[in-house]
């Protein structure tokens, strides 16, 4: 059995677009990783988020605070 490839790169533009890059980054990994998985898609979007507000906490320190 042949690997599906997932494309992505659209979806990694819009992305980008927003100024979502950490979220960007972690599309494709995370998308395998549910699709392997079988993780629902809400949940998908919620890791995406997360990967973006801990990289923001990261750099942004009020951030931070807001996140707790």
């Amino acid at each position: 059995m042949s690997r599906r490839r997932l494309d992505v790169d659209r979806t990694r533009e819009r992305l980008l677009g927003l100024g979502l890059a950490h979220a960007a980054d972690q599309l494709e990994p995370l998308l395998s990783e549910a699709v392997k998985e079988g993780h629902a898609p809400h949940a998908v979007v919620d890791a995406l988020l997360e990967a973006e507000c801990w990289r923001a906490s990261r750099t942004d320190p009020l951030l931070a605070v807001v996140r707790e």
